[in-house]
């Protein structure tokens, strides 16, 4: 059986967004950034601090976590290239950065390198 949208409650229409990207207004004033900031180092400087004014204020853990979803919600939009309508906006959030380039120098090691002696010599 098919349903027109119209017949839908909001909830249901809320649970599959379109594809069109929707306004990173909120995601800019949540974060206290101007708008089409694109340095991956302010946004995440400013998610932190936000984050941080977060655990500051909300004293309700249920608040906090819902405060913080959005936060974490906002972070993620505001760092995808794909919402960005402008060439240079989408360049700046693609390039890694210098603490980029470090941070991935020091994750994880392959599993595989710290197996048995005998699996090792297969890598």
């Amino acid at each position: 059986m098919v349903t027109s949208t119209r017949n839908q409650s909001s909830a249901e229409q809320r649970q599959f967004p379109s594809a069109v990207p929707q306004s990173l207004g909120y995601d800019f004033a949540l974060l206290g950034l101007s708008a089409h900031e694109s340095r991956v180092e302010v946004i995440r400087r400013a998610a932190k601090q936000t984050a941080a004014r977060i655990h500051d204020i909300a004293t309700d853990p249920g608040e906090q976590d819902s405060m913080l979803t959005d936060l974490a919600n906002s972070t993620y939009r505001l760092l995808d290239p794909r919402r960005r309508d402008k060439m240079l906006e989408r360049v700046q959030l693609c390039v890694p950065s210098e603490l980029d380039l470090d941070l991935q120098k020091g994750s994880r090691q392959s599993l595989l390198r710290q197996a048995r002696p005998e699996i090792r010599e297969l890598v």
